[in-house]
């Protein structure tokens, strides 16, 4: 059975890779654009949503090998047999559009003295982000 993940930071389609990043075109396939409810916040070269007040631009991906959960688990360091050792917590949210439910990793740490991104938006941030460090 299919399963429904939002993206919202390295993930999302379009971005470059990060180093180690797995291949996940054998496992999941881009639904389209979606917004999820939280705050995004700035960890250095990756985000983190924490569940607040906000609304972050996302992707919309559904699963299809087996492998997929496993993949992405790995991939964010989600362990559900010891989540607190987990930087990301695999959560099923709410999405504000479409409205729907799917999986999304949740920063399982505090936020304070994290950096916001105020309009919850990974791609521009990081575009920004490149067009000051030119």
């Amino acid at each position: 059975m299919s399963e429904l993940f939002a993206f919202y930071g390295t993930l999302m389609s379009g971005l470059p890779p990060r180093a180690n990043r797995p291949d996940l075109a054998a496992h999941v396939e881009l639904v389209g654009p979606c917004l999820i409810p939280g705050m995004l916040y700035d960890v250095g070269p990756y985000p983190a949503l924490a569940l607040d007040d906000g609304v972050v631009t996302g992707e919309l991906w559904r699963t299809r090998s087996p492998e997929a959960v496993a993949v992405l688990d790995a991939w964010e360091g989600y362990e559900a047999e010891v989540e607190g050792v987990s930087p990301y917590l695999r959560r099923r949210l709410r999405l504000l559009e479409p409205e729907l439910d799917a999986w999304a990793y949740v920063w399982g740490r505090p936020v304070d003295g994290l950096v916001p991104i105020p309009d919850g938006d990974w791609r521009r941030h990081v575009q920004a982000a490149g067009a000051a460090d030119a």
